[in-house]
Order: C-alpha cells, then structure tokens, then sequence
C-alpha cells in the first residue's frame, strides 16, 4: 500500500501508528458497529485513527487524499498523519480552549 511503501510516511507509520487491515465482513461487524460503522458511510479503503482506547478520533476515506488525477497524493497523507499523531493530539488537548 502506497501509505506504508512511501519514504515521507514509512517512519511515521512505524514510529507513531499501529497499521490494521481489517477485512470488510461478516467476521469483523462487531470491530466496524464499535466505530460506528465507518465504511458504510466512508467507503473503503478508509483511515481511522483511533486513541488508545480504540476511540475513533478521526476518519478520512483514501480517497480525500487523492490530487486531481485521482492518485494519491503522498505529501497530503504525510500532512494528515502529522496532525494525528500521538503528540500532535496531546498538544491539541492540552491547548487552551480559545486557541482550539
């Protein structure tokens, strides 16, 4: 997958993310209803990020990220992933609330 082959989103992958590649069906209904159903609505393939938890903090279809030829845009991922990484949503949460 282009996310996980690409040199700007490699390391952040494997620093700040844990990659799950759930299959859509039957066996993972429970996993998909507990965030909400994010396919039915999205599409697939689909980003969610999750908090600790397994929270859904976000979600994007892939293709939000595509340019205007329909390909992904690799520096629009890099950009998302850095917005959603484990210190970027510290840093939001601990910001005063004005700011936000």
């Amino acid at each position: 997958w282009v996310i996980e082959a690409h040199p700007e989103t490699t390391e952040p992958l494997r620093r700040d993310f844990l990659v799950l590649h759930p299959a859509v069906g039957r066996a993972n209904i429970p996993l998909f209803r507990a965030w909400g159903s994010p396919h039915l609505e999205q599409g697939v393939p689909l980003i969610l990020i999750l908090d600790a938890k397994g929270d859904v903090l976000t979600m994007n279809p892939v293709k939000a990220f595509a340019d205007a030829t329909g390909e992904l845009d690799v520096a629009k991922i890099a950009a998302f992933m850095r917005q959603w990484t484990p210190a970027a949503v510290r840093e939001r949460a601990a910001a005063p609330e004005k700011s936000r």
